[in-house]
């Protein structure tokens, strides 16, 4: 589970392991009061060079793994929220990308992915645009641009799916459509 707490990065790269954690006063998931030190996990994130390592934490009592994550940052992306509400922004009102490091494709992936998240949770005849889309989806604790498409935020994999012919079957029992046409 993702715990999402407010910390500069750049103290953590700079003390590490040593970086002065806050402890969360309950589980987040069965509100035990009793939760416990359970390492260390990698986390890569932008401007730096090397892995900054983030706090788990493990209830006793249900065992969920709560990890630190920062505040700034959706889960599975390394850059900051701020950092794709600038890049999406200046390429939506000026129609182009702003000089940066980022590489053009991180940027069209996270355009396409706001485009494909406001159409799956806003409607498709959402008319406010895309960046008030983006805080809409925000707001609503979805992550505007995921690093896996539309679906939750772990990644679907093809055995979670139905198959082609369950969906076709599926529409030939709902309409009376020739199997030929499917």
């Amino acid at each position: 589970m993702i715990w999402h707490v407010a910390v500069r990065l750049k103290a953590i790269f700079d003390l590490g392991r040593d970086y002065s954690w806050e402890r969360p006063e309950t589980c987040l998931r069965c509100e035990c009061p009793r939760v416990w030190g359970h390492g260390f996990v990698p986390r890569y994130f932008d401007g730096f060079s090397t892995c900054l390592y983030m706090k788990c934490y493990r209830c006793p009592n249900c065992g969920c793994v709560i990890t630190a994550r920062p505040a700034t940052h959706f889960r599975h992306i390394r850059s900051s929220i701020e950092t794709i509400r600038f890049h999406l922004r200046q390429r939506l009102i000026h129609g182009r990308w702003p000089p940066s490091p980022l590489s053009r494709s991180r940027l069209r992936h996270w355009l396409a992915n706001l485009k494909r998240q406001v159409q799956a949770h806003l409607s498709c005849d959402w008319n406010l645009g895309l960046l008030t889309g983006f805080g809409e989806l925000s707001s609503r604790g979805r992550i505007p641009s995921p690093a896996h498409g539309v679906g939750p935020s772990k990644p679907l994999y093809y055995s979670q799916l139905k198959s082609k012919q369950c969906v076709f079957s599926e529409l030939r029992g709902m309409f009376s459509v020739p199997k030929w046409a499917l």
